[in-house]
């Protein structure tokens, strides 16, 4: 019979945002690994899961029941642990668009040598969402003022400028759902050089 290796859960040693992020995603893979282990062996998942909180460094998490959460250790369940654990992942720092907008300039450019309109444009969304989860801004950018910016920074870097000028015409006369809306946003980016093109046709 095959003997499976113990799995190791993440432990939690710091609250700091950036480190609770990667402790999320490797949490996340331990918590499947074990869902998929159980699923082989017929195995019950919450019987073989250990416990968020007791993988969590306990002078730490001491500290943050008596000083932050108004609570016991022993009253503490593993419930309202992941909530505030999930609170601080999803606040994360605050940034300002002025922060932010640097780190987008030079390396968020629309490939114009690409000659597929749809490709070119997936790429340029698809290569402003890599910027964003290298630099941990994916919580910054899940709020509604969040997607806003993204959308302000994704309007700025357009290229050609005529492309540009085009949509952020089309977001202060005809409709500004795109300031706001990333998926609105890609569409209206993708109609513009169909438009150009049957404008040069009926021409």
């Amino acid at each position: 019979m095959y003997r499976y290796s113990p799995l190791v859960p993440p432990r939690i040693e710091s609250i700091a945002h950036k480190v609770l992020v990667k402790w999320a995603i490797a949490r996340k893979a331990y918590e499947d690994e074990v869902a998929a282990r159980c699923v082989a062996t017929e195995g019950d998942v919450e019987t073989m899961l250990i416990p968020v909180k007791a993988t969590m460094h306990f002078p730490l998490l001491a500290a943050c029941c008596r000083l932050q959460w108004d609570i016991t250790v022993e009253e503490l369940m593993e419930e309202r642990l992941r909530f505030e654990l999930d609170k601080i992942i999803s606040s994360g720092k605050s940034h300002s668009l002025a922060d932010i907008l640097p780190l987008f300039t030079g390396s968020l450019r629309m490939v114009l040598d690409e000659p597929d309109v749809n490709a070119r444009v997936l790429k340029y969304f698809m290569d402003c969402d890599e910027i964003v989860s290298k630099n941990d801004l994916t919580s910054t950018f899940s709020s509604e003022i969040g997607q806003q910016m993204k959308c302000t920074i994704l309007t700025r870097h357009l290229e050609p400028s005529q492309l540009r000028e085009k949509v952020e015409g089309h977001q202060e006369f005809v409709d500004r759902t795109s300031e706001t809306d990333e998926r609105a946003l890609f569409q209206l980016v993708l109609e513009k050089p169909h438009e150009r093109e049957k404008e040069f046709q009926l021409s």
